[in-house]
């Protein structure tokens, strides 16, 4: 299980990205230890079209089981829809990836 959140840098301390096509780096939580994090650069996000596609793309082939983001595109958003990747929408602009884990952290922590 691997979940990505769209983010602005490439540690934890960055702004979470409320686009998930066009955010420079993607946070990657391997099956839920939240103490482990890699950050991907995401090299499309400047491509004239097709970033959320080729983004959804990646995220396959990173077998991503959830995402997080603000945005999704109609393109990429049924390519994730069709391979049962679970999209979680945060409209927040003000929150680092940081905090996002701390809430994922306190979640697991009320389940356990």
């Amino acid at each position: 299980m691997k979940t990505i959140i769209s983010a602005t840098g490439n540690n934890i301390n960055s702004q979470f990205d409320l686009r998930f096509g066009r955010a420079p780096y993607f946070c990657v939580i391997e099956n839920g230890n939240l103490e482990h994090v890699t950050f991907y650069k995401n090299h499309i996000l400047n491509s004239e079209k097709d970033a959320g596609i080729s983004a959804a793309k990646n995220a396959l082939k990173l077998k991503a089981t959830k995402i997080i983001s603000g945005e999704y595109g109609n393109h990429s958003k049924k390519i994730l829809d069709a391979n049962n990747i679970q999209l979680i929408m945060i409209s927040e602009e003000n929150c680092t990836i940081k905090d996002i884990l701390d809430r994922l952290k306190n979640k697991q922590n009320k389940t356990n």
